[in-house]
């Protein structure tokens, strides 16, 4: 383990994979998909620790949190932009229906009319 700071440590694939309990492969798949922090360094990654001493919270934890916040926000923006179309879909429809009973009842008046006049 090398110490960079109190609070920060730059772990090997090795130590981490001990410490974390994942496969190496999966370690290195979040190195590549930037899921944790990690470096190059002479030809071997090491990936940064972040270890609060008050509450013992991990960077990779955190970052995985945000990565799925991010995930969600995505999600939800696509749902969002879905409604709207729908929202826009119905607007329209209420307006063809309006029209259709103002119409509807125009034709009604007027055959009523011409029945009084008869």
């Amino acid at each position: 383990m090398n110490k960079l700071q109190d609070e920060s440590v730059w772990l090997s694939i090795f130590e981490y994979s001990k410490k974390t309990g994942k496969s190496i492969s999966t370690i290195r798949r979040y190195i590549k998909s930037k899921r944790i922090v990690s470096q190059l360094i002479d030809g071997k990654f090491y990936i940064f620790e972040n270890i609060d001493e008050n509450s013992n919270v991990q960077t990779d934890s955190s970052e995985g949190h945000v990565f799925k916040l991010e995930k969600q926000v995505g999600f939800l923006k696509r749902q969002l932009v879905i409604a709207q179309e729908e929202i826009s879909e119905l607007k329209m429809l209420v307006n063809l229906y309006e029209k259709q009973i103002s119409q509807n009842s125009a034709i009604s008046d007027c055959n009523k009319s011409e029945k009084h006049i008869q």
